[in-house]
């Protein structure tokens, strides 16, 4: 759906705020800026489109710059200071002092065992085994804080190093019930830890029992190993061939690591979705087994190859899972005139698509729009057509208003066909043109008119 714009909740502001919200105030462009300013940051970024999205700033105080949340330092600046590397550095001095001028040494257990102790003592190499960057110091001073940056959200943020030993949030896997068609064929297959019976089954998940190579853990009775257990056992995993050792219980905190060596996580979007997974584009940054099934995917929206055709196009994994399939080999909400114009494009322009899901950062209505055709005219044009019939877009205006004005600011050329006796839309750009279209013409004739147009806007 798209998002109608809303008013600046400053007063005697006339402009857009940038993102809507249904009761809590809203903001435009400038203003948010301002709000910034007053928190004591400067943005580094443009506004990320919602306040809940990590934002790069940097502290006018201290010159520090790390992510934040817009909602979060309108709130946190109402009590203290938001800005994360001085907060920290106060803090570990007042600690300090209320100490006897030391800070004791303090690391949560959610470190991997495989840490040696030194290794948790020096903070770059606590950063790096814990899934970050190491970026520094933030002062030279003895209680200073550090700056990392996250290896998977790419999110930089001053931490203390205990606060680096808990890794970062958006690696957090947290154990839940997934609804998936894996686990029912999983007790289904024949494997030497099941009785016939059913009388005694192991109590580890069944990707942990995958794991898991009876020769190699003699003295262990997979029956009775508990999910919580602290004995050490020597895991293979069948996928990449790696081994290591490590305890049920270590395996079930906070991280849930599939492979330590590959990164990979239990109960991912791979092991529960093979088949999804296999449309799964190399392309993206991460592969399936680094995502969960019912979580988003920061920083990008996975792609994948249609199976049948090959094309290239984009989904959530929420989507995927719900049942979404390749936009462009669908036919169901295509009528037969939009075929029939797709069809002319496709002569002229073989670079046509039907109906694809377009996502740009320019967007400012709407996350995910679907237009009728997309063509890539050469490497600087591109060229959207839409086809607005004149039962289903009699009361669609607003709609299809928007949705032209997010393609022209992303920088397309968008034509608007509009069959007879539809109104013509309110939209004046160098860029976008509406033609009035009658049961009797051609669609090969109008999209003829049309490329004739845009290689004139060309050479204007």
């Amino acid at each position: 759906m798209p998002r109608y714009p809303k008013p600046c909740t400053f007063d005697d502001c006339t402009n857009d705020a940038a993102f809507s919200t249904n009761t809590k105030p809203a903001w435009c462009v400038n203003h948010i800026l301002q709000i910034v300013n007053n928190c004591g940051f400067t943005a580094m970024e443009v506004f990320p489109g919602k306040p809940s999205i990590d934002w790069l700033m940097r502290c006018n105080d201290c010159g520090i710059s790390a992510h934040y949340r817009l909602n979060y330092i309108i709130d946190k600046v109402k009590y203290e200071k938001p800005c994360r590397a001085c907060y920290w550095l106060k803090w570990n001095r007042d600690q300090a002092r209320l100490l006897g001028g030391h800070l004791p040494e303090w690391l949560p257990d959610v470190v991997p065992s495989s840490i040696s102790l030194e290794e948790r003592r020096n903070p770059k190499d606590l950063a790096e085994a814990m899934g970050y960057e190491f970026l520094g110091a933030c002062f030279q001073d003895t209680y200073t804080p550090y700056l990392v940056k996250c290896r998977t959200c790419a999110k930089v943020s001053a931490q203390r190093i205990g606060d680096i030993g808990w890794g970062c949030q958006c690696r957090v896997n947290s154990k839940r019930q997934t609804a998936s068609p894996r686990e029912p064929e999983a007790t289904e297959v024949e494997s030497p830890f099941i009785d016939p019976n059913n009388e005694r089954l192991p109590r580890i998940s069944q990707e942990l029992l995958s794991q898991f190579v009876p020769e190699k853990n003699p003295k262990i009775d997979i029956i009775k190993l508990s999910p919580t257990s602290v004995r050490r056992v020597v895991w293979t995993d069948p996928n990449c061939g790696h081994e290591w050792i490590d305890t049920p219980a270590n395996r079930n905190k906070r991280f849930r690591i599939r492979c330590p060596q590959c990164q990979s996580i239990l109960d991912s979007f791979g092991y529960h979705y093979p088949e999804l997974a296999s449309e799964w584009a190399p392309t993206n940054p991460t592969s399936p087994w680094h995502v969960r099934p019912t979580g988003a995917t920061r920083g990008f929206i996975p792609n994948w190859i249609c199976p049948q055709a090959g094309h290239v196009w984009s989904s959530p994994t929420a989507s995927r899972i719900a049942g979404a399939l390749c936009p462009e080999c669908a036919i169901h909400g295509k009528s037969r005139i939009e075929l029939r114009f797709f069809d002319e494009a496709a002569k002229l322009w073989p670079s046509s698509k039907s109906g694809p899901s377009s996502r740009n950062p320019q967007f400012q209505y709407g996350v995910n729009w679907r237009p009728d055709i997309e063509v890539l005219v050469d490497d600087d044009t591109k060229l959207v057509i839409e086809y607005d019939g004149s039962f289903w877009h009699k009361d669609k205006a607003k709609i299809d208003k928007l949705k032209s004005l997010d393609f022209l600011n992303a920088g397309y050329h968008v034509i608007r066909l509009r069959e007879y006796p539809l109104f013509m839309l309110d939209i004046d750009h160098i860029k976008f043109m509406q033609i009035v279209v009658r049961p009797e013409h051609q669609p090969g004739e109008i999209i003829r008119a049309i490329a004739s147009w845009v290689t004139s806007r060309d050479t204007a």
